[in-house]
């Protein structure tokens, strides 16, 4: 079983699927104490393969850090314990992250060698243009480049905190077994001389066993300037990845007429290209969360999509009326 949920019935989804769970607001702020736009419209689902208990999970936080800031994760659970390891840092990771950072912005506070205002969130912005021909405000470069570089500091420490916690958890097995935030197609990592484990990821959180032979819980930490151009970001498990590409899981999104139900539809259509490409083998599980930047050109892009469908449809149907010329 799935459940789909949009972000404005989220709160509730913790209670009826655990593997997916929705954090309004760090500070407990409701909508009307928000800025207007500061929310995105987001949609998750997650569903069970015919491997055994569901080991993804999935987490949604609006205001993370900042009002306008949001921190999606899908973790995909490995081993005897997978299941509990992925709801484990799925619950924990993204506070411990949010302490990292805060205890950055403290110590710099302290120095006084260190401009406080770079590593504010309310550092001096200017204004500039998107490719939409919007004008937005955003940070001079400088805070821009200091701010990356905290949250880049932020998640490693969290990520290394994380994974030892996961040591110190009483009944917990983490030999062999852990979650990542998916790295498709990378080698397995065997121990010297066994058949086994087999791990098919160079990073993890967990897998103890592992991590003197290469295997590292360090984040890999990149950025993107988000522009007008940019309509949704997806992010989904190996579950999906595996047999959908970039561009198909781009035209699934876009051909969903109703917003909520775009992470169902990725998906669906992943269970279903399981079946079609791997008839033989178990449907991993698969999860995904479609987070929407801009509402006004997803409708404009969906809409576009649906426009063109019916276009080839009807062309196509033309060609097949027409008789053969002689």
């Amino acid at each position: 079983m799935g459940i789909c949920a949009s972000s404005e019935q989220l709160e509730h989804v913790h209670e009826t699927d655990e593997s997916i769970v929705y954090v309004k607001d760090e500070q407990g702020r409701g909508d009307r104490e928000m800025k207007s736009g500061a929310r995105k419209v987001a949609s998750l689902f997650s569903q069970r393969g015919k491997k055994g208990p569901n080991q993804d999970s999935v987490i949604l936080c609006q205001g993370f850090g900042m009002e306008d800031g949001v921190f999606c994760g899908v973790f995909d659970g490995h081993g005897r314990c997978g299941q509990f390891i992925s709801k484990l840092v799925r619950d924990y990771l993204p506070f411990m992250i949010l302490s990292h950072r805060n205890a950055l912005l403290l110590a710099a506070a302290d120095d006084d060698d260190v401009d406080d205002a770079a590593f504010s969130d309310d550092a001096a912005r200017s204004s500039s243009t998107d490719s939409s021909g919007n004008s937005s405000p955003q940070p001079s470069a400088s805070a821009s480049a200091q701010m990356l570089e905290e949250w880049r500091q932020a998640c490693a420490n969290a990520f290394a905190a994380m994974d030892g916690e996961l040591k110190l958890q009483p009944n917990l097995d983490c030999a062999f077994s852990g979650t990542t935030a998916d790295e498709p197609g990378v080698m397995r990592v065997w121990l010297p001389g066994e058949n086994s484990p087999g791990l098919a990821m160079a990073r993890s959180l967990g897998d103890m066993r592992l991590k003197r032979h290469g295997v590292i819980s360090a984040p890999e930490v990149t950025s993107r300037r988000v522009t007008g151009a940019d309509l949704f970001m997806v992010l989904a498990t190996d579950g999906v990845w595996d047999v959908l590409s970039n561009e198909e899981v781009v035209s699934i999104v876009c051909a969903t007429p109703r917003k909520q139900h775009a992470s169902k539809a990725v998906v669906e259509a992943a269970v279903q290209r399981w079946r079609a490409k791997f008839p033989t083998s178990r449907v991993d599980d698969c999860s995904a969360v479609c987070l929407f930047l801009h509402d006004h050109t997803l409708g404009t892009a969906a809409a576009a999509s649906a426009a063109a469908a019916a276009a080839a449809r009807k062309a196509r149907r033309a060609a097949a009326a027409t008789p053969p010329a002689s």
